[in-house]
């Protein structure tokens, strides 16, 4: 054959797939010239996905069962998770014994190792001095060989990281930097698990790219730059167990470190090579700007990402502003998460019973929040509306101040179209589910038409007018309230206003404004600390776990 290698790999799909449908794709695969099994023991192309000890033992037996080769692929993994190779850990050590490995970047070479202890290879019976044999007769065969600075070079990696305990150092410096990473999320204002932001194998870390891009770090892009995920592979130091040094590391000192680094090189007429961009835009007015960044989509991405980076320091100092809107949010309009998870959830599940069982559930509580709404509107706009007939604290002769007027008569708006809203989603709502395929339509309505990637996971996303829709008649409920009180307001005063004006000076009526602001003040305040009381944030499509 003119090419070393043979034909095109073919992709077996193993997740919820039966022992016999896997059969057939392994059945086809032979038919088609394949002589093995190759397994990613972390998943390197997306989000580092750890292969479950019982889906490897399938594999294993499948491979046994048809007598196909079982090969390893080490590229990455080796050292890094916690075992000289990732299949020798002890969750997969009794479980699999592969007849290849395939090893790369962390030895320093690139090669394959036979294992002759392998579930197929032991079947030869190879042995001592037989095993040597057939190890110089595959020699024979090779049409490039490892150069011998490469291959001297490999065995000293090897030799440094049996010394070092490079592998007992790969999971305690995984775990630290996982750690850190989850803290540094948490204090920007994520609300992240392990599972949703973090991937791979101890040291060899997969970070969500928003997480990531956050703190200043150079990490290495997987399969494409849409992908949402980067790779971090941590030095296997000693120090970088320390919290003080992941702080200055990828922590907010880094920030400061690398600026004074950057300007040392600048004069020293070099230039950092932090960014991973292939264009990066750089500015010898501003050297510090050479921070490090993800992605390799030109000088346009990566200015708008030195912008984003910028942003993201501003955003530290308004995270109570962020908190208290937060908190008004979850309880009138809560379009984060008590309005917009449920139905992310309710479109995504998958089971279409479930779905059906979320969106009816969806449907009665939406039901019955908007009689509430509609009753409670309609009962403001008759109080509105009877404003005229209400002790007049100004002069007989004197006409209500236009203010005053203007907030009642948009309060009367406001609560007319809470009523009018309320009622016109109450029908849409029956209309829909009166339907035979009523929850099917109303699930339509509310998504948008092609799936989007949120988190690791391609899910319908809930179209962000559908979300505010459906809270309108809520707002424009609390725009009712805010223009009654606020005209309640204006009126006390204005009376106020009226008696200094004549010489009457604080009068009555200053005593009933300064009593009606404080009690309203104070109805304010006690209103503010319920609802911090009652707030509790909701993770984003996460499952909400319910201890013991």
């Amino acid at each position: 054959s003119p090419k070393p290698y043979g034909s095109n790999p073919i992709l077996l799909h193993i997740n919820g797939v039966s022992d016999d449908e896997l059969r057939d794709q392994l059945f086809v695969a032979r038919e088609a010239g394949c002589i093995g099994i190759i397994v990613e023991m972390v998943e390197t192309q997306f989000n580092g996905r750890v292969l479950e000890p019982s889906l490897l033992k399938r594999l294993s037996a499948m491979c046994a069962e048809h007598q196909l080769l079982l090969a390893v692929d080490e590229t990455l993994t080796a050292i890094r998770c916690g075992a000289p190779f990732c299949f020798q850990r002890e969750e997969f050590s009794d479980i699999i014994s592969p007849d290849l490995v395939f090893f790369g970047k962390a030895t320093g070479s690139q090669g394959i190792a036979i294992n002759f202890d392998g579930q197929f290879l032991k079947r030869f019976g190879l042995s001592g001095s037989s095993r040597g044999r057939a190890v110089r007769k595959w020699q024979d065969n090779f049409q490039k060989p490892v150069p011998t600075a490469d291959l001297i070079q490999a065995m000293a990696t090897i030799e440094i990281a049996v010394q070092g305990s490079f592998v007992m150092l790969s999971r305690i410096i995984g775990q630290a930097v996982r750690d850190f990473i989850l803290e540094q999320a948490v204090e920007r204002g994520h609300e992240v698990t392990t599972l949703d932001a973090l991937g791979g194998l101890e040291s060899l870390i997969f970070v969500r790219k928003d997480v990531a891009g956050e703190m200043l770090v150079m990490g290495a892009n997987t399969a494409a730059s849409w992908i949402p995920w980067v790779n971090w592979l941590p030095r296997l130091e000693k120090d970088m167990m320390r919290s003080e040094v992941l702080e200055e590391v990828i922590g907010r000192k880094s920030r400061l470190s690398r600026e004074e680094l950057s300007n040392m090189l600048v004069k020293r007429g070099s230039k950092p090579t932090w960014c991973f961009c292939a264009t990066m835009p750089y500015s010898d007015e501003l050297p510090q700007t050479r921070t490090p960044l993800l992605g390799n989509n030109g000088q346009s991405e990566a200015a708008a990402r030195i912008r984003s980076t910028s942003r993201s320091v501003k955003r530290k100092s308004s995270n109570a502003v962020s908190f208290i809107v937060h908190i008004f949010r979850g309880g009138l309009f809560s379009p984060p998460t008590l309005t917009y998870d449920p139905l992310l959830l309710l479109l995504n599940h998958d089971e279409q019973d479930e779905r059906n069982r979320l969106t009816e559930k969806w449907k009665d509580n939406k039901l019955q929040e908007l009689n509430f709404v509609g009753v409670v509107a309609a009962l403001l706009a008759n109080v509105l509306t009877s404003t005229g007939s209400w002790p007049n604290l100004l002069p007989p002769e004197t006409t209500t101040p236009w203010p005053v007027r203007t907030c009642w008569f948009c309060g009367i708006a406001f609560a007319l179209a809470s009523v009018l809203t309320a009622a016109d989603q109450t029908i849409r709502l029956h209309r829909m589910a009166g339907h035979r395929d009523g929850l099917v339509l109303i699930r339509q309505s509310l998504r948008t038409q092609e799936r989007v990637l949120i988190g690791t996971e391609w899910k319908y996303r809930p179209r962000k007018l559908q979300v505010y829709a459906w809270q309108l008649s809520v707002v424009f409920l609390a725009g009712a309230v805010l223009c009654m009180i606020s005209g309640m307001i204006f009126l006390v005063w204005s009376a106020v206003a009226e008696d200094i004006g004549r010489g009457k000076g604080f009068d009555d009526n200053g005593k009933v404004a300064v009593v009606f602001t404080s009690f309203a003040l104070i109805t304010a305040v006690i209103f503010g600390l319920g609802q911090t009381a009652l707030y509790y944030p909701v993770p984003n499509g996460g499952e909400i776990e319910d201890s013991d």
